[in-house]
């Protein structure tokens, strides 16, 4: 049996920059959740034709990862996994020519679409670790968001069997939501003062979020247990 593991970008952060939100199943699918991306904004960057790229890209992964997540059917997943190392295979190609699709180029929208794509590259984790340098400096000069940088970060983590540094990663262990190994410290303060450098909620509110989207309860007992309660 696959090992079920989940994460939510949801509401993480108060500005247009913050990601998508997602909820990733089975054998590592990820399942989209309702969007942060802000449809109605205007297309905004001056590469239109790596704007609109992107955005089909995108589409084309919600909609395949919706109907995988209704039908849950083998050959839907099938579709997904197909589409996955078709957006990687694009996304390398563009990185390898222009670098990492920043706000100028591609607009807020395109660059969180850029992430996501990169995101879901799990059948790829050298590109997504190539890209996570990429991402941050285009952070640091206010060209993505440090949101994306902090899921990047425990997704490449995660896929090289290292510690989580924002608890955004979850495992389904009996019915139960629990957040991946975290790097030390791995108490709820500590965990909540880097997840507030990177523009993330704490990881309390974070977990009534993943357990109202996932549909099942949430146990943070392992970072409890290092010195503080939830409350």
């Amino acid at each position: 049996m696959p090992q079920v593991r989940a994460a939510w970008a949801g509401r993480q952060a108060s500005t247009s920059n913050s990601p998508p939100g997602h909820l990733w199943y089975v054998g590592g699918m990820r399942i989209q959740g309702p969007q942060a991306v802000n449809r109605t904004t205007p297309a905004s960057g001056k590469d239109v034709a790596l704007r609109d790229g992107l955005s089909r890209r995108f589409e084309r992964d919600q909609s395949a990862r919706r109907t995988a997540a209704e039908t849950r059917s083998p050959a839907d997943w099938d579709v997904v996994v197909s589409i996955d190392r078709d957006n990687t295979a694009w996304m390398r190609k563009v990185v390898d020519e222009n670098g990492w699709p920043r706000i100028a180029q591609v607009g807020e929208v395109g660059s969180n679409q850029a992430w996501l794509l990169v995101q879901h590259a799990d059948l790829a984790p050298d590109f997504q670790a190539q890209c996570l340098p990429l991402l941050e400096q285009a952070a640091r000069e206010g060209e993505a968001s440090l949101a994306n940088v902090a899921y990047l970060t425990d997704r490449v983590c995660s896929n090289q069997g290292q510690p989580q540094v924002y608890a955004t990663q979850f495992l389904v262990e009996g019915g139960v939501l629990v957040p991946e190994r975290v790097a030390p410290p791995a108490t709820l303060e500590a965990v909540n003062s880097r997840r507030a450098a990177m523009g993330l909620s704490t990881i309390q509110e974070y977990a009534k979020e993943l357990a109202e989207f996932g549909g099942m309860p949430v146990d943070l007992s392992s970072l409890e247990e290092n010195g503080l309660d939830a409350d």
